[in-house]
């Protein structure tokens, strides 16, 4: 059974009004998911605090009093996302005519005094799903970030952290493009013998450089750090697909970005891979 995750947010509180600022304080404290409030009854505290700490979400009075005049709840909010961006504003005001302004600043959120528990628990709501809709985006980007990164269309081609990986031989290179190209498919070394060496027979020569070939290419992996890539079973050698990040792959389960990229070579290199072209052509020609 799945437990929704409580996210513990720190919330600053700002308003000039003692009476006001209470009553905001004691609605946030009956947010199971308000960890910690820190409140401040001018902007000076509350510019201090974000210049050493960091907030999930601010609640502030747009109509609060500065010392000098120079500044208002909107300058004020400015502030703080210059000093902390992902924090959230909430403005709270009983001035509905500055929701504009508000607005313009791209805020979370706009509450009309008197503050309700309904109204504070709608604007949390929001702010956490705006939080898992980026947590969601960052672990997406980070998993894509653990793949190895492989380039079929156009010259066949392989990154690791955004930098090319380096083959000591050229048919280490060559047979990883073969693995790919049987999308995990379990490839006996007599294949890849008549694949990479079909001009010659397949004898004892041939099978130990296939097995050097091999070696090769898991150590090329294995220093970069990268994941194990591969099930090698006797006599047999396969690519683990989910641990790729591959174009061939995503063309050939329907995304449009894999298939607008697609530029009439797949693995141009390679001369065993020409006939997946045609193959590759009537997919494009079908999606338009």
């Amino acid at each position: 059974m799945k437990t929704s995750i409580i996210f513990l947010m720190t919330v600053v509180a700002v308003d000039d009004e003692e009476i006001s600022l209470m009553c905001l304080e004691g609605v946030l404290e009956q947010m199971e998911d308000v960890e910690t409030i820190h409140s401040f009854n001018n902007a000076e505290d509350a510019i201090a605090f974000f210049q050493k700490n960091r907030a999930d979400a601010a609640f502030l009075d747009i109509q609060l009093y500065l010392s000098g005049g120079t500044l208002n709840g909107l300058s004020l909010a400015a502030r703080i996302k210059e000093l902390c961006p992902t924090c959230h504003v909430v403005f709270v005001t009983g001035c509905p005519e500055y929701a504009v302004d508000a607005f313009k600043l791209h805020v979370s959120g706009y509450i009309v005094k008197p503050v309700t528990k309904e109204a504070a628990r709608k604007e949390l709501d929001y702010i956490i799903m705006e939080k898992k809709a980026s947590q969601s985006i960052a672990k997406a980007e980070r998993k894509s970030e653990e793949k190895v990164k492989v380039q079929c269309f156009g010259n066949f081609e392989v990154f690791w952290k955004g930098r090319p990986v380096v083959f000591p031989l050229s048919k280490s290179k060559e047979l990883f493009a073969y693995l790919i190209h049987r999308k995990g498919t379990n490839v006996s070394m007599a294949e890849l013998a008549a694949v990479l060496f079909e001009d010659k027979e397949d004898g004892l020569s041939v099978q130990s450089q296939i097995r050097n070939l091999v070696a090769s290419m898991r150590k090329t992996f294995q220093s970069l750090g990268c994941p194990e890539l591969f099930n090698k079973s006797r006599g047999y050698i396969s690519i683990r697909t989910e641990e790729v990040d591959c174009d061939y792959y995503s063309f050939m389960n329907g995304d449009s970005d894999a298939i607008n990229t697609y530029c009439g070579e797949y693995m141009a290199q390679y001369s065993w891979a020409e006939f997946t072209v045609g193959y590759l052509e009537g997919v494009v020609n079908r999606e338009y």
